[in-house]
């Protein structure tokens, strides 16, 4: 058994990163020591980060420090004293989340983006969501990369209530569950639902799952449509048993995304675990994840794209139920939490 220290965000605000490194910091096999590095006070809180982050340097022997990686200049900062200090006593494993590693980098200054090679340069290995993400760190050969996938937990797949009669009376469910971000695609959705309703006559409603971030004009706009229209609803944000049940009685999961640092999203998976037909964006890794077996890709910012293809679905009872068979069994074959531990664990303890 490796003994790990494990540093990354608090649990809460909710982003897919923190998700994923609370689910393997509370089921790990492994004997785990865990430093947060986000949350409480602003100004405290760095200070309190980098004072743990010495008393563990000085007084406790790891075999092994893992780490979800920041991608902004003051977030590296707290990552260049990680590594730099750990390096000389143990392995040192970067977890990456987002697609944009390269584009941090590349938004630097040269003379940043030679510390930031330096450092990189001493991290042992990191671990991706897909093959195509390996691309962010083509500039250090001496690291190991792996993959692995993003996973689903079984609480958040719920038990099929009136799904199938409302689809036999051609009553469609859709979904969207991401925090309210501009970049999600969310007014986009809104607008193709509202077309799909008042100029094709499709009995479409459309629930929103996820926390308002405070984006002002975002919010004003999902408080109007949900006022003005009775088949839009937002539901705030909802957690396991909540969640899956929302899941569950949905034909349609959508997130249209143009969202900069998007690159393997939970809550699609979880889409697939209870037999949504996922419809994305040709964005980032998105197409490495969805394949016309799981649902459609759409052009980002498309209204057309994004309501034709609905509508496609709409027309066609079966193929919603050949994808939504087929997503079940592939998101319990290939996202399962218990492989997505046991990967972590595998990799940590033998590198």
């Amino acid at each position: 058994m490796a003994k790990i220290l494990c540093v990354g965000p608090k649990s809460k605000p909710l982003t897919g990163q923190s998700y994923a490194f609370n689910a393997y910091v509370n089921n790990s096999s492994q004997d785990i020591d865990v430093l947060y590095n986000s949350g409480g006070n602003k100004y405290l809180s760095p200070f309190i980060f980098m004072c743990s982050l010495l008393y563990k340097f000085v007084f406790f022997r790891y075999d092994v420090v893992y780490f979800t990686s920041s991608r902004t200049k003051v977030g590296f900062i707290r990552d260049f004293i990680l590594i730099i200090l750990f390096s000389r006593k143990c392995k040192v494993i970067n977890h990456l989340h987002g697609a944009d590693f390269i584009d941090f980098r590349e938004s630097c200054c040269e003379r940043y983006q030679k510390i930031i090679d330096f450092t990189y340069g001493k991290v042992s290995s990191s671990i991706v969501l897909t093959k195509g993400m390996m691309e962010q760190y083509s500039k250090y050969p001496q690291m190991k990369i792996y993959t692995v996938p993003n996973f689903y937990e079984k609480e958040s797949v719920g038990v099929e209530s009136n799904r199938l009669e409302n689809l036999r009376n051609k009553s469609f469910k859709v979904i969207f569950l991401s925090n309210l971000i501009p970049e999600k695609g969310l007014v986009e959705l809104i607008e193709a639902i509202v077309l799909l309703r008042t100029e094709k006559n499709h009995d479409v409603s459309l629930s929103i799952v996820g926390a308002d971030l405070g984006y002002n004009e975002l919010s004003s706009y999902v408080r109007g449509s949900c006022n003005k229209y009775d088949y839009i609803s937002y539901e705030g944000t909802l957690f396991r048993e909540e969640k899956a049940m929302v899941l569950s009685c949905s034909h349609f999961f959508v997130l249209p995304t143009y969202y900069p640092t998007e690159a393997q999203p939970i809550s699609i998976i979880e889409g697939m675990a209870n037999g949504c037909v996922i419809i994305t964006t040709e964005h980032n890794y998105l197409p490495e994840l969805i394949s016309k077996k799981n649902g459609s890709l759409i052009k980002k910012k498309d209204i057309q794209a994004l309501s034709v293809s609905l509508e496609g679905y709409f027309n066609d009872v079966n193929k919603i139920l050949n994808v939504s068979s087929y997503n079940r069994e592939y998101a319990s074959i290939e996202f399962s939490i218990d492989a997505y531990i046991n990967s972590l664990d595998v990799i940590l303890s033998s590198t």
